[in-house]
């Protein structure tokens, strides 16, 4: 089993069941985000009946450039 497998299928099961209002909305798995798209995206978070799940999830996996449970997990930047 994965780091994440556990907290993944937890969310999936509520994921059947509940459609959450960030599901289509591209910012989610978006780098280049304003302060403007940050804030409406935490707004719609702390309103969403899976944010316990998604964070469960996220602190399991720490997922590199994407936005979960109002909060963002930057990707890393590249060596330049």
């Amino acid at each position: 089993m994965s780091r994440g497998d556990a907290q993944w299928n937890r969310l999936q099961e509520q994921l059947r069941l509940i459609v959450p209002r960030c599901d289509g909305d591209n910012r989610f798995v978006c780098d280049d985000l304003t302060p403007d798209d940050l804030e409406d995206m935490e707004r719609l978070c702390d309103a969403c009946p899976l944010k316990d799940l998604c964070r469960d999830y996220a602190e399991a996996t720490k997922p590199s450039g994407t936005f979960w449970a109002g909060r963002h997990y930057p990707a890393p930047k590249e060596a330049t």
